[in-house]
């Protein structure tokens, strides 16, 4: 395995941690109340994004090869699709819970969130599914 798999590896864990704490906060105030017992997820929510960060500090992209900056490439577009297909299904979603109704500020920030971990997610699993086809193009 090489480092731009391993790279792919953590940043699939790092977003499913990401998408269930925004899921966790999502539903955690479902019912419009300020609870403190809430107060914590801001924090945790900053602990993904900042591991995002560190990854890509501590495992740089510059030593990758062509191939893997084509699968790199491929599975960024592919990420784009699905940050477009989760923001028009939670779209719809909305009109069909709350037809003409608002959404908080805060809902919307939190679907920014996690319209991000969402690409990163989709992005990972591209990626990993195009090294699992390439090994196997290699060995046969």
């Amino acid at each position: 395995m090489n480092r731009a798999q391993k790279r792919t590896w953590l940043s699939l864990v790092i977003s499913l941690a990401g998408l269930c704490l925004g899921a966790l906060a999502m539903l955690g105030n479902a019912n419009n109340d300020h609870r403190p017992s809430f107060s914590w997820l801001g924090l945790a929510l900053t602990i993904p994004l900042i591991s995002m960060v560190i990854l890509s500090w501590r495992i740089p992209g510059k030593e990758y090869d062509e191939r893997d900056r084509k699968i790199e490439n491929k599975a960024l577009v592919l990420g784009i699709f699905g940050v477009f297909a989760f923001l028009g299904g939670i779209c719809v979603l909305l009109c069909i819970i709350k037809p003409m109704g608002f959404i908080e500020v805060r809902r919307i920030l939190l679907l920014v969130y996690l319209a991000a971990f969402v690409w990163f997610l989709t992005s990972s699993v591209a990626a990993l599914i195009q090294y699992n086809w390439t090994i196997k193009g290699e060995r046969s």
